[in-house]
């Protein structure tokens, strides 16, 4: 099921060079090329006030395949407006992130293709549409990359190596003039903010743990009802990410103080939860171990504070459809003492992952005997 596990790690130096040419200055290079590139089509350009326009995204993955790219690109938010994302072409077949942060002047988007992904000199990974608001004629790249040394929460392009290696190595920033149009006073732009974090973030790279787990013996008749494990037993605590070492499932899970634990279905998901600190932060347990814990399939979009709870159905390798599970509280507590204990919270990206955006579901369950239950595919 989970066999690229994203993380994010860029040990390049930075190189800028800027070059000046026909009025308008040509985009910069930030990083090398020694390996996989993002890059803007076309990289400068001069538009009118009003005019609209359309910038492609490209990843140049340096004759490897990769599974995953995310692009974050800042832009002139006081001076160009960001319409719409067209990922219609995309060479990346799921979609993780797509969205368009107009108060900060921040597209991202977040793209994956299962194995053996994707390898090109130019592939697509998605259009931004833009409108020109009013006049600037820059002299330095006005469209950037979200792009730092060591990052796991910008840019990144991951190898299809089952270890989650980041291989992108430079991004190439654009420029673009207005005229025609009224000046505008730019007032300073706020830093921008990651993603929400659940706990500080390191700023240096751990090592992942590999420390043996402890020897726990079953109770009689084995784990269950009344008899859960807890975290702490195996030397873990609550939201740990796990996998199983020396298993033949790559997958990858996390894990609640209730004695359950959550799949995450493909690399795509993973990647929207960068405050899990990606691989590097993959705590590595026995089998037995993992399997200790009940792998629950049922969760709710705690971003938006969705009361409905779904369950998911695990329809291929990386693929799965939410059902809505249409009963009662009471009537859930009814069938299954635990329905609250499995509960996991996700975000609005694994959200709309699954449902395309609010507009693919699977029926409704009326039932919790309809709900199946977890097979690796």
């Amino acid at each position: 099921m989970f066999k690229k596990i994203v993380f994010f790690s860029v040990s390049l130096g930075v190189i800028l060079f800027l070059v000046i040419f026909s009025g308008v200055s040509n985009a910069g290079l930030v990083g090398t090329t020694n390996n996989a590139t993002l890059s803007l089509s076309p990289t400068t350009g001069s538009y009118t006030a009003n005019q609209n326009f359309t910038l492609s995204i490209y990843v140049n993955t340096h004759s490897q395949n990769v599974v995953v790219v995310a692009a974050y690109l800042n832009y002139d938010k006081n001076r160009f407006q960001a319409v719409s994302i067209d990922s219609t072409d995309s060479a990346f077949t799921m979609q993780a992130e797509n969205t368009i942060d107009s108060t900060n002047g921040v597209v991202k988007i977040s793209r994956g293709k299962p194995t053996p992904g994707v390898n090109s000199t130019n592939a697509l990974v998605a259009k931004v549409n833009f409108k020109a608001i009013s006049n600037t004629s820059p002299t330095s790249d006005n469209f950037t990359f979200q792009f730092t040394l060591n990052s796991i929460l910008e840019s990144n392009v991951i190898l299809d190596n089952g270890l989650g290696t980041d291989i992108l190595s430079g991004v190439y920033n654009g420029r673009y003039s207005i005229t025609g149009g009224a000046e505008t006073t730019v007032s300073p732009t706020p830093s921008q903010t990651p993603f929400p974090t659940l706990s500080p973030t390191p700023t240096s790279t751990p090592t992942p743990s590999i420390t043996p787990t402890p020897s726990i013996t079953p109770p009689p008749g084995g784990w269950g009802p009344g008899n859960r494990p807890r975290p702490s037993q195996f030397g873990l605590k609550e939201g740990m990410t796990v996998a199983a070492t020396g298993s033949n499932d790559p997958d990858v899970y996390i894990i609640n103080d209730a004695g359950f634990k959550r799949l995450f279905l493909n690399p795509v998901i993973f990647g929207v939860y960068g405050h899990l600190g990606g691989f590097r932060w993959i705590k590595t347990i026995s089998a037995t171990a993992r399997d200790a814990f009940e792998t629950s399939g049922i969760f709710r979009n705690c971003e938006t504070n969705d009361p409905k709870v779904y369950a998911v159905e695990v329809t291929g390798e990386d693929t799965g459809t939410l059902h809505h599970i249409n009963i009662t509280g009471d009537q859930a507590l009814t069938q299954d003492s635990e329905f609250f204990k499995k509960v996991f919270c996700i975000n609005n990206n694994e959200f709309n992952w699954y449902t395309q955006n609010n507009s693919k579901f699977g029926s409704a369950y009326s039932a919790l005997s309809q709900m199946p239950k977890y097979k690796r595919q």
